[in-house]
């Protein structure tokens, strides 16, 4: 198991998403998601301020899962993720205090 991992670097890849469990390694420090060109989840705007809020972010999506209440506010998001619209489960969605300037049609 890798629950205490410090650091991983997954730059220079192909990768699209970082899967929601890796909330679980609560020990990183550092995440180098550089060069990923096709990364969307967690978006650009959450990468670019760390391990920490990278992790929340997930953690957030994971626990969105039991309980159908996700909350992104404060995060710097320009758009709603592709996998909010995704979560059809969803019955509370926060979206304050972000940059959006529009919904997308699904919401």
């Amino acid at each position: 198991e890798l629950y205490n991992l410090k650091r991983i670097s997954i730059a220079y890849n192909k990768i699209e998403a970082l899967p929601s469990d890796m909330c679980w390694l609560t020990k990183l420090e550092s995440i180098d998601a550089s060069h990923n060109d096709a990364l969307e989840v967690p978006p650009r705007e959450v990468i670019d301020k760390g391990a920490v809020v990278i992790l929340d972010y997930l953690r957030k999506f994971n626990r969105a899962k039991w309980t159908s209440k996700l909350d992104l506010s404060c995060n710097g998001l320009t758009f709603v993720p592709l996998e909010v619209v995704r979560m059809t489960n969803l019955t509370q969605l926060k979206l304050f205090k972000n940059k959006l300037i529009n919904l997308p049609p699904a919401i």
